[in-house]
């Protein structure tokens, strides 16, 4: 019996010896017929047919012409149909990869996307690494670079690995000044605002998460939940004066008050107690990779509520032994105690503690301080309302000053 690899050598065989007009399509011809039968023996029919189709003696436009159409067929199959053949064909065409390239960043696409679609975010960015964005032979757009880069930080996020993820868009900022593409822009501002949160940067992060929220080029519902991870990583953000004025911005800002965060927004604003009950209603919230334990002992939220408490305190009492402290804020005194010295430390709270008679003294901040914080928040406002004034009308400034 012959076997029907056999035969379908010889279809291909005869498919060169006709005439070099009807060449390609005598090729797609014998395509039909592979895709069309579509039996046991397709994934091995369909490398066959590559095998001649990518061989060196195979013409090179007709290859990449063919490749093409067989291209079409193989992506209408299942996922792991699609792996399967375009893994074969990759190996097939990494000796020839500069003849290929554009059929092999293809294929690294597509097989990204797959592996994304099945959770293996690893797969999914380090198959899209070796796309010679710098040192191909073709001379990519930088928007397609960028691009690029950001979908591999993307999915090194989703994996948990945000040192690799980092990398990338570090590459990605080193061409972020050439890129005229709004909705790209947005996408590295957003794409790093993450980074920051995965790495507990929550400051950085909330940062950014506001910044992009004032963006013209995002739906309703990104908006939000951009705002909502604004509004966590400010309440995750380590106390003191910067997360005292994101708080008031956020505050005041209408469309997070329609966010389920928004009630424990209002209670860090009023610098009111969050109680354990709370705490574990707003656990609840927060995102996995926002759930690490500290070297303490304490997850980032628990370090972020006692750290609120502590500023909470500072503002209704003069001073407070340590053990009234512990039994208010439902923390153990020697945690609490360690918690208070390195806020005072830092400048993040303003007191001193009386190792004698274990008590901590707090020191009211005096009201130049006070007015130097408000003028802060005002003067960032009026920066984001210039912002927002330039998006819309991108030639104001230039003619506002020249103008004056």
């Amino acid at each position: 019996m012959t076997n029907p690899n056999t035969i379908l050598k010889q279809q291909i065989q005869s498919c060169t010896q006709g005439n070099p007009k009807d060449f390609i399509e005598n090729f797609c011809k014998v395509l039909d017929q592979i895709f069309n039968e579509n039996g046991i023996d397709l994934l091995d029919n369909v490398k066959c047919f590559v095998d001649e189709i990518v061989h060196e003696s195979f013409p090179l436009v007709n290859s990449r012409t063919v490749l093409k159409t067989l291209f079409d067929k193989i992506i209408m199959l299942s996922d792991d149909q699609i792996l399967t053949l375009l893994r074969y064909i990759l190996d097939k065409l990494n000796s020839r990869a500069l003849s290929f390239e554009d059929q092999v960043v293809f294929i690294r696409q597509t097989l990204s996307q797959i592996y994304e679609r099945k959770k293996n975010y690893s797969e999914a960015a380090e198959i899209l690494e070796p796309i010679p964005l710098v040192n191909g032979q073709k001379e990519y757009p930088t928007d397609f670079k960028i691009e690029i880069y950001l979908r591999i930080a993307k999915l090194y996020l989703a994996n948990g690995d945000k040192e690799k993820a980092e990398g990338f868009i570090n590459r990605a900022s080193m061409l972020q000044s050439d890129v005229k593409n709004e909705q790209l822009k947005i996408q590295y501002k957003l794409c790093y605002a993450n980074c920051m949160d995965y790495k507990g940067k929550y400051l950085d992060a909330a940062q950014r998460y506001i910044e992009v929220s004032n963006k013209f080029f995002i739906s309703e519902e990104e908006r939000y939940e951009i705002l909502n991870n604004a509004i966590l990583c400010t309440m995750l953000a380590g106390a003191g004066k910067h997360r005292s004025r994101l708080l008031a911005i956020l505050f005041k800002d209408e469309r997070c008050q329609h966010l389920p965060s928004f009630k424990f927004l209002e209670k860090m604003y009023l610098e009111k107690i969050i109680k354990k009950n709370d705490l574990e209603l707003f656990a609840t919230m927060i995102k996995p990779h926002q759930q690490a334990n500290r070297s303490d002992d304490t997850t980032v939220l628990e370090r972020a509520i006692i750290e609120h408490n502590l500023l909470s305190v500072s503002k209704l009492y003069k001073s407070i032994t340590f053990k009234e402290l512990g039994t208010l804020l439902e923390v153990d005194i020697v945690k609490v105690e360690k918690i208070a010295s390195q806020m005072i430390f830092e400048d993040r709270m303003y007191g001193q503690i009386d190792q004698i008679s274990n008590t901590i003294v707090f020191e009211q901040t005096n009201s130049l301080i006070t007015f130097d914080k408000q003028i802060e928040t005002i003067c960032f406002q009026v920066n984001d309302v210039v912002d927002s004034i330039q998006q819309k009308y991108p030639g104001w400034i230039e003619k506002s000053i020249e103008m004056s």
